[in-house]
C-alpha cells in the first residue's frame, strides 16, 4: 500500500497538482487519505514544502477575494441576514474563490454544495457563482437558525446537520470537521478586521 501511496503522490506531482503540499496516510482498513493540509498526526507530508510564516494557509497562497465576488457575497448575504465576512470565509475555505471547484465527494462550486443540498435550495447550476452563492448562503442561514451557534452551523455545513445532532449538538469528532471549523473561524476573524 505504501508503494501505491508514493505512486499516487508522484502522479499528482507530475500533473502539477494545484496544492503546494500533499499530505496522506493509509488507515488500518487500507484506505488512503489525502489532504492539502496536515489534518492530524497520522498525515505525513508526501510532496511539497511545509507551510511557513510567509504562507498564511496550508492550502497555498491566500489571495484577496475578487472584488466582484466580494460584492456578490455582500449583497446575497445581506438579503439573508448572514455576516458577509462569515460567508466569504466559508467560500475561501471551501473553494479558494474558484467557482469551478469540484470535490472528490461531489461538492461543487464556490460554496461546495453537495447535489442534495443544491436541489434542496433550488440551485439549478452549482457551477454558476450567483446560483451557488444564493443556495449556499441560504443553507448557512438555515444552519445558523437551527443550531444557534456559528461553530455548530459550520460543523453542520461541513459534516451535515445529522452528524451534529447525533453527536449531542457538538462538533462531530471527524478530523476533517475538527480542522474545518477553526479554519473558517480564523478566516472569519481576519475578514471582519478588514475594511
Amino acid at each position: 500500500m505504501r508503494l501505491s501511496l508514493v505512486s499516487l503522490a508522484l502522479l499528482l506531482a507530475s500533473l502539477h497538482c494545484a496544492a503546494n503540499t500533499l499530505y496522506g496516510f493509509v488507515d488500518e482498513s487500507g484506505v488512503a487519505h489525502f489532504s492539502d493540509f496536515k489534518v492530524d498526526g497520522r498525515y505525513k507530508r508526501l510532496m511539497g514544502s511545509e507551510p511557513s510564516a510567509q504562507r498564511p494557509s496550508a492550502r497555498g497562497t491566500r489571495q484577496a477575494p475578487p472584488p466582484r465576488l466580494r460584492a456578490r457575497v455582500e449583497s446575497i448575504a445581506g438579503e439573508h441576514g448572514v455576516d458577509p465576512a462569515l460567508a466569504m470565509a466559508v467560500v475561501e475555505v471551501e473553494s479558494a474563490y474558484r467557482p469551478d471547484a469540484r470535490s472528490p465527494k461531489g461538492a461543487l462550486g464556490l460554496m461546495q454544495l453537495m447535489p442534495a443540498t443544491a436541489q434542496r435550495y433550488g440551485v439549478s447550476d452549482p457551477l454558476d457563482p450567483d446560483d451557488n452563492l444564493r443556495g449556499g448562503i441560504r443553507y448557512l442561514r438555515d444552519l445558523l437558525d437551527q443550531f444557534g451557534s456559528t461553530e455548530l452551523a459550520l460543523a453542520a455545513y461541513n459534516a451535515g446537520e445529522g452528524a451534529v445532532m447525533r453527536h449531542g449538538y457538538a462538533i462531530p469528532p471527524y478530523a476533517e470537521t475538527q480542522a474545518y471549523v477553526p479554519r473558517v473561524l480564523q478566516r472569519y476573524g481576519s475578514l471582519q478586521r478588514k475594511p
